[in-house]
């Protein structure tokens, strides 16, 4: 099986890219939560948290 190598340089970037989508994804579904007028929604303050975690997590393994 072939590997692709790719360069340092991409993979800091794509790091970066893919923290910023974690970033989003706890502003926009678990401080819109608190910050919008309308009721406490728990599905979409548990999706934005574990969304946002996994982000992180690929983002570390992405950079490693």
């Amino acid at each position: 099986m072939a590997k692709f190598k790719i360069k340092k340089e991409f993979r800091s970037k794509l790091s970066e890219k893919i923290m910023d989508l974690g970033n989003l994804s706890f502003a926009g579904l678990v401080i819109g939560q608190f910050v919008s007028g309308l009721m406490f929604n728990t599905n979409l303050f548990a999706i934005g948290i574990t969304f946002a975690i996994v982000c992180y997590l690929v983002s570390y393994f992405v950079e490693s």
